[in-house]
């Protein structure tokens, strides 16, 4: 009786009598893994063929050129077998497409396009096509046989999520991979759990990664038109992809979609790897579609609270639904990755708690308004119609001016101790600390939302719902200009530290670049859906900041428009926003209640507190940058130790 060889990864076969290696150590003939166990007697005459315990399905093909084996995996549009070439003795990954699949010579041609074109590949993280070809009407494709296990089957067997720092490069190796596709000319168009392998072959950054199944690939490069779009197996119409790793534009049009979408099924995919499941689980197959192009998942730093912030904000920027929101190339996501990992920000567990000096009721009602006079004095407007000047150091209230409407918005110009305040459709000039005031400007016909001094103190900008922009001379109280560009009201205004510039954020959603000498506009940027909530420019540096409804807060680049950096942290839509004098740390806070502190320069939130009971309506850093204030609509305020 011939003995039945067992590998390391359980493929039984038998050794018949007289193979001459029959006291050797054998190679599997379905892994190339080597022999582990023996059962039954040793035989040694005359050599045999191999054969394979694994029992194959009568839809098995017969290929010259091949000893198929196994069936590996079987799908809608192809089955893939465990072969051996029989030219190279080489174990491979044989792919075949379904007979009732391919019933007209237009597929078989496209297969065959795409398949050559799947060879110009060369890629250690795509998996490697070996050959292809047409055989008694059967379609083939080879590939190297990789050993590992998937991505799927990885989350599965460890029964929830990756650590971050593991599911970050695995992250990263996928996407070096689709950058060599986008550069080719190719969209994968299935990018998901199943579809990447950790191998068992390694790297200096660990185990490699490998994109499998090119099986649904569109190609561009190759077509004869513009207008022809090369895709296997597919026709005109189909939806193509997995619905819970698809973009939304995928759905719309399978044919249309490009790099972008493939960027957009990995973070689903990284989704998956931080959270251990799917971003829109338990849904049917409409909710699933739905949800895809219209709603967002619980973010992940929610789900799981030991994903950093900056970790989930790349996930999120992957998951915008606007493929312009998002990376626009795997490279940048790469550089994005590595730019973490050399900062050390994905072995984060958390950003840090910000210090809380002081918490005390302020206003009976929500406070609106908040600016320093000093480092030691505070003023804040509420909606209980008040201006309040607070003493820091004794935590006294040193004055209270009442109003016959709230006061919403608050600047100082503490070198001459002025405060403009704004309240319904007026302005009021005061003298601090006595509060006296100095001038009343009219002109705006409906409330006025924000006010800022220019640094010099010589004039002041305001803005609100009656959608102008106001520029005034503070010394006479008169109007010098009017700008007029938003068709909202407006949200927010504010001077740059030179002077020279003016930003206005509105409700249509719109954020404007404006020069003060000639009340032009410079340009608009391009924000996203929703109304920009408060702007503020980034001390020295030519950057505007600002928050907005869909939870993000954007850095700017004044010169260009461009978006510089994004940072995404926050679970509602932010209200409040402040820089440090220095430029060095931005503050942003909403209605999820956390105030949080960024550095602008890599994006990385370097900590965070919640202590107000509602909103968060106002920040303001204190003049040496120390300190930071909050405002909420539970009427209190909160002072904040500023990390150094």
């Amino acid at each position: 009786m011939s003995p039945v060889l067992r590998c390391t990864n359980k493929h039984e076969w038998h050794l018949k009598p007289g193979d001459p290696l029959g006291h050797t150590t054998q190679v599997c003939p379905i892994c190339g893994e080597p022999e582990l166990t023996r059962v039954g007697p040793m035989q040694a005459t005359l050599p045999a063929t191999v054969s394979v315990v694994h029992s194959l399905p009568s839809a098995a093909p017969v290929l010259s050129g091949y000893d198929i084996f196994e069936l590996l995996d079987e799908g809608g549009m192809g089955r893939v077998y465990r072969a051996r070439q029989r030219a190279t003795g080489r174990i491979v990954a044989l792919k075949v497409i379904r007979h009732d699949r391919v019933n007209h010579p237009e597929v078989v041609a496209r297969f065959q396009r795409e398949a050559r074109a799947a060879r110009a590949l060369a890629h250690p993280n795509i998996v490697e096509v070996i050959d292809d070809g047409v055989e008694q009407n059967t379609p083939y494709l080879v590939m190297e046989l990789v050993v590992g296990k998937t991505l799927q089957q990885l989350v599965h067997e460890r029964g929830g999520p990756l650590p971050v720092a593991e599911a970050c490069e695995i992250l990263r190796q996928a996407a070096l991979g689709l950058q060599h596709l986008h550069e080719k000319g190719l969209v994968h168009r299935d990018i998901k759990p199943s579809n990447l392998m950790v191998t068992t072959a390694t790297t200096p950054s660990g185990r490699l990664v490998k994109i499998l199944d090119m099986g649904v690939v569109r190609l561009r490069q190759l077509a004869e038109s513009p207008e022809e779009w090369l895709s296997t197996l597919t026709q005109q119409g189909t939806l193509i992809g997995t619905l819970d790793y698809i973009a939304p534009e995928q759905v719309e049009n399978s044919h249309s979609a490009d790099i972008r979408a493939d960027l957009y099924s990995l973070g689903c995919t990284a989704y998956f790897l931080l959270c251990g499941h799917e971003p829109f689980r338990n849904k049917s197959i409409a909710e699933k579609i739905f949800c895809q192009r219209y709603s967002d998942p619980v973010p992940i730093d929610q789900v799981q609270h030991e994903v950093p912030s900056v970790v989930a904000a790349v996930v999120r920027r992957l998951m915008t639904k606007n493929p312009q929101e998002r990376y626009q190339t795997p490279a940048e996501l790469v550089e994005a990755l590595d730019e973490l990992a050399a900062t050390g920000q994905i072995a984060l567990f958390r950003a840090a708690s910000l210090p809380l000096r002081q918490r005390f009721q302020a206003h009976c009602g929500a406070v609106y308004a908040l600016s320093f006079l000093d480092a030691q004095h505070l003023l804040s407007g509420g909606h209980d119609q008040t201006l309040r000047l607070w003493d820091l150091a004794t935590q006294t209230e040193r004055l209270c001016v009442e109003q016959s409407r709230p006061v919403v918005s608050v600047a100082t110009f503490p070198n001459a101790a002025l405060a403009l305040i704004a309240t319904g459709v007026t302005l009021r000039l005061l003298e601090m600390p006595s509060g006296k005031e100095l001038q009343r400007w009219a002109g705006h016909t409906d409330a006025v939302r924000s006010v800022a001094f220019e640094p010099t103190g010589r004039l002041a900008v305001s803005g609100g719902d009656d959608r102008l922009v106001r520029i005034w001379e503070v010394q006479s109280g008169r109007t010098l200009d009017r700008l007029r560009q938003h068709r909202a009201g407006i949200t927010s205004v504010a001077f740059a530290p030179s002077g020279l510039w003016i930003a206005s954020a509105g409700r249509e959603p719109a954020l404007w670049l404006w020069d003060t000498q000639t009340g032009k506009t410079l340009r608009p940027f391009d924000v996203p859906r929703g109304m920009v909530l408060a702007t503020t420019f980034r001390g020295q540096h030519p950057q505007l900041a600002s928050t907005h409804y869909d939870t993000s807060v954007r850095l700017w680049e004044c010169e260009t428009g461009r978006e510089r950096r994004r940072f995404q942290g926050h679970r509602q839509m932010v209200t409040a926003l402040a820089c440090s004098p220095d430029g060095r740390l931005l503050a942003s806070a909403g209605h999820d209640r956390m105030v949080k502190i960024w550095d602008p320069e890599t994006g990385v939130e370097r900590s965070s507190g919640i202590e107000h009971t509602g909103p968060v309506e106002c920040l303001a850093f204190s003049p040496d940058g120390t300190l930071l204030a909050s405002g909420g609509a539970d009427g209190t305020i909160c002072l904040w130790e500023v990390p150094g």
